[in-house]
């Protein structure tokens, strides 16, 4: 089973043979990082800006 099958099975409770882990340092990592940032040009709207701001920040 490849690690890519593992982590899917793991993910969707398919019953893999075993855990998908992610242990650099004894060589095991069935992972893969992509990061995680917005899409280039995205730029949230000023009103639900607002709405995640502290009340003190809008004042």
């Amino acid at each position: 089973m490849t690690s890519h099958e593992l982590v899917r099975r793991a993910i969707e409770f398919g019953g893999p043979e075993r855990l998908a882990v992610q242990c650099p340092a004894l060589g095991i990592n069935d992972t893969f990082g992509v990061g995680c940032r917005p899409a280039e040009g995205w730029q949230p709207s000023k009103l639900k800006c607002a709405i995640w701001a502290s009340p003190r920040a809008t004042r």
